[in-house]
């Protein structure tokens, strides 16, 4: 991920819709978490992509704007609920989608989540960075 990130993505194996709950974007320093950006999911900020199956968000240039920062992205339950399903989808807890000095995911094998460099799966979703 570059420092210059303007956008991430998630995408999902099943279409979604986009409900009521948030994202948000925290920089950790001495262990003490700064929200850097946060936003709900129907703030104009982020939109359905990919023939319903993605979503896109903006980033503010400034949100990831320290080198040697570790960033972690939250995002809460309901921030998106399945079309087919009619239901709202798990989120992203603390510490399962991290950025490391503005340049890579942290490497973690939780259950079910697998976080690779560059993106990973959580339950039914796939968390992408794109600049």
């Amino acid at each position: 991920m570059s420092l210059d990130t303007t956008n991430i993505t998630l995408i999902f194996r099943d279409q979604v819709a986009l409900s009521t709950q948030n994202i948000s974007i925290y920089q950790a320093t001495d262990g003490k978490p700064i929200l850097r950006q946060g936003f709900d999911a129907k703030s104009g900020f982020c939109s359905v992509t990919l023939n319903d199956s993605a979503v896109t968000c903006k980033i503010f240039k400034s949100t990831f704007n320290k080198p040697d920062a570790t960033y972690d992205v939250i995002v809460d339950s309901n921030f998106v609920i399945s079309k087919s399903l009619k239901q709202p989808l798990t989120g992203v807890t603390k510490g399962n989608w991290v950025y490391y000095g503005g340049v890579h995911y942290k490497y973690k094998i939780i259950g079910v989540l697998l976080i690779v460099e560059y993106s990973f799966s959580y339950h039914n979703c796939v968390f992408t960075s794109l600049n």
